[in-house]
């Protein structure tokens, strides 16, 4: 007598649970995510269709698909880590990794708009030599005024806040809205810097 062996049926993969301090940090890290890399793409898209022949496409259209294979995979897997935490149950018992995110998002966006502020200044009149740190005019020239040691003290800070405050569980009602704001901020600033700029005859 024969017997059918009927198929096993897979049970659901099992996601661990999280905390409610997970879940807020984990959306909060999916929505920049996703916000970022949806305005990135059509930005860099934009400019790798732009007129070779124009200088200013020549020489920004190039970093365009760097950044459109970048914000690509941020949308992605900002998509999807929104998907994975919807879909996980909430309980107090559960794990608060995905608060690491938003130290990641903090550094992030302070390292953004450090990159914002000129390694050298100069006043009124004359132009900087980035190279040799000088002003220059047609008259004279002088040690430009240096703003490296800023630039130096914003980026660590940023690191030793990130590592020690903002990952933080029991503060996340006020570390997320804080990493969200840096990360916004700094790749703002970004986006106007690089593939924001209307680079199009």
């Amino acid at each position: 007598m024969c017997h059918h062996a009927w198929p096993m049926s897979r049970p659901p993969r099992y996601l661990s649970e999280i905390t409610p301090a997970g879940r807020i940090a984990g959306y909060t890290s999916a929505v920049c995510l996703t916000l970022t890399g949806a305005v990135y793409l059509p930005f860099s898209i934009d400019e790798l269709t732009c007129n070779p022949l124009f200088a200013a496409c020549a020489r920004y259209a190039p970093g365009g698909i760097i950044i459109a294979i970048g914000a690509g995979i941020m949308l992605l897997f900002g998509v999807v880590m929104g998907v994975l935490v919807r879909r996980r149950a909430v309980s107090e018992a559960g794990t608060s990794g995905y608060t690491v995110f938003l130290s990641a998002l903090f550094v992030a966006g302070i390292l953004g708009l450090v990159a914002s502020i000129p390694p050298y200044t100069c006043p009124a009149g004359t132009h900087v030599d980035p190279l040799a740190a000088l002003c220059i005019n047609s008259r004279t020239r002088f040690a430009a005024t240096s703003w490296l040691w800023v630039k130096w003290g914003l980026a660590v800070a940023a690191f030793a806040i990130g590592a020690t405050v903002i990952w933080r569980p029991r503060w996340v009602r006020l570390t997320a809205p804080i990493a969200a704001a840096s990360w916004f901020a700094g790749l703002g600033w970004l986006l106007t810097a690089t593939v924001g700029r209307n680079v199009k005859p």
